[in-house]
């Protein structure tokens, strides 16, 4: 901003375009292919990370900088109509030559529509051409759906082998064959280009074998080997996926080439071992993975393995795991607004309990899905993997592995993988690890995934404890009393397990039934380790429920102290603090939620509460910005609490989760919402007036001066040292030509240890603080606190 003007200031990409390069030298050299491309995977790799389908991929849209490097532009919806280059005699081609068969025929588009466009550019680039070119728009759409792809090894002989099989992949027209993940293509070409610096050809064929029907891409990567061991070779051998018998004559040399490199590898080693025996010691070899390891997930992320399903008996082969695993990954990693679940594909069959432990601790995966299929019908096993990201769950100080499984893991039918989901199963077991861990949070964000996935949940198998559970947890919001029957179940038949009694505990809650409540939580702390943090959370739910902020208190420190480095606990004493009027352990507190909550918004709301109790605005509208960066949602912690209380009830809990929606909606500019969980929040706690100056505030951005007025007085009565809510009243005033009335108050802000509020505020004359203008007004000029998130 200058002068008043505002300037969008964007990169200077100097080089032209990809399409300015292709016209002028045509196809480009191998290498130089190589490099633009993996560039531009990982471009959209992090655009399809975003949800973002770009759906309009060509070389016009893909600049060059200077030094050569690619920029991945225009990011509008691709439409035949728009960006369309015209040749000399005006047929339009340059749009339509990039379209996936599934645009063609007007279907919705995803993610692969992108990864076929891609394929399309890279095609252009290896031959100087696309692979459908025609003369008119017309017939090359009709070449898109009809004709078969190019061999680009017969258009550009010295194209790397692997290369011309993941562009195969690429530009597949049943787009439920193509490769759909663009961090696939790019390791793929990561790999191709090492390939070129003197990488194992044997490696490099391995991992990108010619595709069978029955398997995707990601089905044919084995795990990474070292060729320096014998073993290591075997591996190789073994791995290998067949070619379907048309392609056998093709791959018939390159076969012979990796038999020869294998001999001569052998040899190398046999030699290698014999002049180390000669010098009296035989180096140990290193050895290869024992299961095959897949692309791992980012720090504070679960994995959640899909292994390959295995036809019993004649069945004919069919890809079940493909679709269950993409079905999963389109509900809960791409379903599920800031979800820390991630779906991985194994590439072999698992064929029993202890192997899929075993492929999990391998993969860090918490939970693996796994099974085998008939004609018929499909059994899947969803069990608890490995407890490595759940850091409270430890031999020494967490329930036995046994209990923990026999309350998790599940056998379930589908009829119909392509129709059916697996992702209510899989949430179960999460909601087990996490009650478990003791992570109150994500516990109630679990059950409120499920509430609001709309998935049906498959039959399960047995009378156990975990098939109780699971399916007490389906009905848990329609039918809590129809959920408490199902844990009262699972606690007859495993009546030592302190996991069903605490499930129970939270559904006696949800249905009002505290004292009931109360009992389980306490049964369930005797039967659990003492450093089970689970038991705590339900004690100080209740006790807020209870409007008991002294036993809420108590227990939310031993939180604290159960879980240092929780944001949950934090943040639930920060409000208590708050509510009692200790601004300043308010403050720490919160702060020190914001640093462990990796982007939750929860924390970022305290401490914007206990900034505006102070004056501190600056502080506060930066609180609020984070806010709206991490989660816009104004009900993220009403959703949650809704686990233990129904509409308008639940205490001290209702009163929390109203002043959080009451702000967020403040902050969406949605004004009447704003003032309804104000005072909802003011039905349950009238103690503390910050519900006032929402209201108020709402009242005045609405027009309404009268009213902002009246909530604002009621505020100043109930803390007359609130200053806020006089500046707020000032403004009402003045608006309804009260000036006198509106100086009086200015002059009580003027008298106080807030005095800068009015300076800051009231006497910029150039920039007059409003109501109106509450959350977007500039503070800057306001000095901040030490010690935010921001300054560290």
């Amino acid at each position: 901003e200058e002068d008043g003007q505002h300037y969008l200031i964007m990169e200077y990409v100097g080089g032209g375009s990809l399409r300015d390069l292709l016209d002028r030298e045509g196809a480009l050299p191998i290498r130089r292919v190589l490099e633009i491309s993996l560039d531009l995977a990982d471009a959209l790799t992090r655009v399809h990370r975003l949800k973002i389908t770009h759906r309009d991929i060509k070389p016009a849209n893909i600049l060059l900088a200077e030094d050569g490097t690619p920029r991945l532009t225009d990011f509008d919806v691709a439409r035949l109509s728009d960006h369309a280059r015209v040749t000399a005699t005006g047929a339009l081609v340059g749009t339509y030559g990039y379209l996936s068969p599934e645009a063609c025929l007007g279907e919705p588009l995803d993610a692969r529509t992108d990864i076929w466009s891609f394929g399309v550019v890279i095609h252009e680039m290896l031959t100087g051409r696309r692979p459908f070119e025609t003369d008119t728009g017309v017939s090359e759409m009709v070449a898109i759906l009809q004709q078969p792809l190019p061999n680009v090894l017969e258009l550009r002989p010295e194209t790397p082998p692997a290369l011309a099989n993941l562009l195969s992949q690429m530009l597949e027209k049943d787009r439920d064959k193509r490769i759909r993940s663009a961090r696939r293509v790019g390791a793929a070409l990561e790999a191709i280009l090492n390939m070129l610096d003197g990488e194992p050809m044997a490696q490099i064929s391995a991992r990108f074998a010619t595709p069978t029907n029955e398997l995707t891409p990601a089905d044919l990567e084995p795990p990474p080997v070292d060729m320096s061991s014998s073993e290591s070779l075997v591996v190789i051998a073994q791995t290998q996926t067949p070619a379907p018998a048309a392609a056998q004559g093709n791959s018939r040399w390159l076969r012979g080439g990796v038999v020869l490199a294998v001999l001569l590898a052998l040899a190398a080693v046999f030699f290698a071992l014999s002049r180390s025996a000669e010098r009296g010691s035989v180096p140990a070899a290193p050895r290869p993975p024992a299961f095959p390891l897949v692309e791992p997930v980012e720090s504070g992320a679960y994995m959640v393995l899909v292994a390959q399903f295995s036809p019993i008996g004649e069945t004919p082969p069919r890809n079940v795991s493909q679709f269950i695993a993409e079905d999963l990954t389109q509900r809960i990693e791409h379903g599920i607004p800031f979800s820390s679940l991630r779906v991985r594909s194994y590439p072999r069959p698992i064929t029993s309990a202890e192997e899929a432990h075993q492929v999990a601790e391998a993969n860090g995966a918490s939970v693996v899905v796994w099974g085998n299929y008939s004609q018929d019908r499909v059994d899947a096993f969803v069990q608890v993997g490995t407890t490595r990201a759940m850091p409270y769950i430890t031999p020494e100080r967490s329930i036995p592995r046994s209990v923990l499984e026999r309350s998790a893991n599940l056998r379930v039918q589908i009829e119909d993988e392509r129709r059916a989901s697996l992702a209510v199963p899989v949430m179960h077991v999460m909601n087990v690890l996490f009650t478990v861990d003791g992570n109150g949070y994500e516990v109630a964000h679990v059950l409120a995934i499920i509430d609001e996935m709309n998935a049906d949940a498959p039959p399960t198998e047995g009378n156990s404890t975990a098939v109780h559970l699971y399916r007490g947890t389906l009905p848990y919001f329609q039918d809590t009393q129809q959920a408490l029957d199902e844990y009262s179940m699972a606690i007859e038949l495993d009546p030592g397990n302190p996991i069903p009694y605490s499930f129970r505990a939270m559904a006696y809650m949800r249905l009002g039934e505290l004292d009931k409540s109360t009992l389980d939580a306490n049964t369930a702390q005797r039967l659990g380790p003492e450093s089970w943090a689970t038991p705590v959370y339900l004690q100080a739910i209740m006790a807020l429920m209870q409007n008991d902020v002294s036993t809420a208190e108590q227990a939310v420190d031993r939180l604290v102290a159960l879980r240092p480095d929780d944001w949950t606990p934090l943040t639930f004493r920060a409000m208590l603090k708050y509510l009692q009027g200790d601004i300043a352990q308010a403050q720490e507190d919160s702060l020190r939620a914001i640093t462990l909550s990796q982007g939750n918004s929860i924390p970022s709301f305290v401490a914007s509460l206990v900034a505006l109790r102070e004056g501190r605005m600056a502080d506060m509208q930066r609180y609020t910005q984070a806010m709206l960066a991490e989660q816009p949602d104004p009900y993220v912690l009403d959703r949650r609490l809704r686990v233990v209380y129904k509409e308008g009830e639940g205490g001290l809990v209702y009163w929390m989760s109203q002043l959080v929606a009451a702000s967020g909606n403040l902050l969406l500019g949605q004004y009447e919402a704003a003032v309804e969980n104000a005072q909802n929040a003011l039905t349950v706690n009238a103690q503390r007036s910050h519900a006032y100056l929402i209201e108020g505030l709402a009242y005045c951005a609405m027009g309404d001066y009268e009213r902002s007025e009246e909530v604002s007085t009621l505020g100043i009565e109930l803390e007359p040292d609130f200053m806020l809510l006089y500046l707020l009243r000032a403004q009402a005033r003045l608006q309804q030509g009260k000036l006198t009335e509106a100086l009086q108050d200015v002059a009580v802000v003027q008298q106080s240890e807030q005095s800068d509020l009015v300076a800051s505020l009231v006497e910029n004359t150039d920039n007059p603080w409003r109501c109106e203008d509450f959350l977007t007004y500039d503070y800057s000029g306001q000095a901040t606190t030490e010690g935010t998130p921001t300054d560290e």
